[in-house]
């Protein structure tokens, strides 16, 4: 690859982004692809999301993921980091740290899409870590892989939401996900009424129009 890069730059045909990720894609570390995009930068080449992607895909840890998310987004640079980007930046490997952990990192990120956390949740469900899956899928009741996880251990999630709730924890996430728990157990009654104090909690228009949508599917599983 090396080889012919200096090809090119000999036949004065100008490197450009494809080049360069193809060039990082064949490092055998994240550090050599760490020189190949400082490398990029020099040339005057901007990388592009699949550059970056690429780059994180090489092995790069988790927080050199972060560290590479924010060095992206600095003023004199803001290369294009989008939803592709974090669905591979929260690929990388996290079940070291706990889902509280997790979210302070996710909340420090300069862009933040919910839907980049299934695959932590998928990551804790599949190394068995189930209180930090809970944690995360409580939160984020909402996302595909939430519901997998609820479907999966009901066993586990509805008795331990409905502690919780006796134990008199009352926050907003708590009853958004017992209800949506209840309601993929096909308990209505217990989904009604979860889903219903939660809605009159909720500030979020997203979040109402989910839990309106999830009402009115409820009501009428009861009617049948």
């Amino acid at each position: 690859g090396r080889k012919v890069l200096d090809e090119m730059v000999a036949a004065r045909v100008k490197p450009n982004e494809v080049t360069y990720s193809t060039l990082i894609n064949l490092a055998p570390s994240y550090a050599e692809g760490r020189k190949v995009l400082d490398e990029m930068v020099a040339a005057g080449v901007t990388p592009n999301e699949i550059t970056l992607i690429t780059l994180l895909k090489i092995g790069a840890t988790f927080h050199q993921g972060c560290d590479l998310a924010h060095y992206a987004r600095e003023p004199h640079r803001e290369w294009f980091t989008g939803r592709g980007f974090y669905t591979a930046l929260f690929a990388r490997p996290i079940d070291h740290l706990s889902a509280d952990e997790l979210l302070g990192v996710y909340s420090d990120m300069p862009f933040k899409f919910d839907t980049a956390l299934e695959n932590p949740i998928r990551q804790y469900r599949r190394t068995r870590q189930q209180e930090q899956a809970l944690s995360l899928a409580m939160r984020f009741p909402y996302l595909p892989a939430s519901a997998k996880f609820f479907r999966e251990r009901m066993d586990f999630c509805l008795p331990e939401f409905a502690t919780r709730v006796s134990a008199g924890e009352g926050e907003e996430d708590l009853h958004y996900a017992y209800g949506v728990a209840a309601q993929l157990a096909e308990v209505w009654d217990l989904a009604r009424e979860q889903l219903s104090i939660a809605h009159e909690m909720a500030t979020a228009e997203a979040r109402l129009a989910d839990i309106e949508r999830r009402l009115l599917a409820v009501a009428e599983r009861r009617r049948d």
